[in-house]
């Protein structure tokens, strides 16, 4: 299952790829113009609280490519590691991959959207989220940026220690205000909220916000400092055992951009 949805993610992704303008690919810079890209490692301390309460250490790695008007595409892997006496206690590593089809002038877009996420937490667990709906984008200022998108996901997670599995499908919304400080650098202030409730019982639901400061140091050295909040209606496993259902996390990382 994991290799399928794996392959999936790749297809998708080629696809969107081939979809591009040829320009987009040409060696030439002169034939190459509007087509920018980016890479961006990150590493850091991540402290949690919650069902666990422990210092991590943390990385990232985020790809992102545009062609103006047209694609929009980011792939990012993140993932953090955390000890309790000696033993290795706190494990997640999780890859996302947004795509975006830009119509209208930019204010609209076909939306894809997926992740694969591997936790150790008690228990090992995969998760893997997969599915296409619409993003709407305002940028009225160049101080300020704001975009919701909403997508009706296939929500697969698998447990390891007890080998159950579990499919639903959840609506997954989310909005991002974005704060920029000036227009040459990437300082900003970011907020994000994602709600994510079952299509079929609205009771059962997750959701998460994140508020992170990105700031320039020195050239393409960066430092950034965030606050994620996570909220399970119904944590996974907490029939079996005691499982909070609010994990709060703060993080400190440099980052390089290539």
């Amino acid at each position: 299952m994991k290799n399928r949805i794996l392959w999936t993610v790749v297809g998708v992704l080629l696809i969107a790829m081939a979809a591009l303008p040829a320009g987009a690919w040409a060696a030439d810079e002169d034939d190459a113009v509007g087509w920018a890209d980016s890479v961006n490692v990150g590493f850091g301390l991540e402290w949690l609280k919650g069902n666990t309460e422990m210092l991590c250490y943390n990385y990232s790695l985020a790809y992102t490519a545009a062609f103006p008007e047209e694609w929009d595409l980011s792939l990012n892997l993140e993932g953090r590691y955390g000890e309790t006496d000696g033993e290795l206690s706190q494990a997640n590593n999780k890859m996302a991959l947004a795509v975006e089809r830009i119509l209208f002038r930019g204010n609209v877009s076909l939306y894809y959207n997926g992740d694969i996420e591997e936790d150790r937490f008690q228990n090992i667990y995969t998760r893997i989220n997969s599915g296409i709906g619409l993003k709407l984008n305002f940028g009225p200022a160049w101080w300020v940026a704001f975009s919701a998108s909403s997508v009706p996901v296939v929500d697969y997670t698998r447990t390891f220690d007890t080998l159950e599995s579990e499919g639903l499908w959840r609506l997954r919304n989310k909005a991002t205000l974005t704060f920029k400080f000036d227009q040459e650098t990437e300082n900003n202030l970011k907020f994000e909220f994602t709600h994510q409730p079952d299509m079929k019982d609205f009771s059962d639901y997750r959701y998460e916000f994140n508020a992170a400061l990105n700031l320039q140091i020195l050239g393409k050295l960066g430092f950034q400092n965030a606050f994620k909040m996570e909220h399970v209606s119904r944590p996974l496993g907490s029939e079996e055992i005691e499982v909070q259902k609010k994990n709060y996390s703060i993080t400190s990382s440099l980052t390089l951009s290539l």
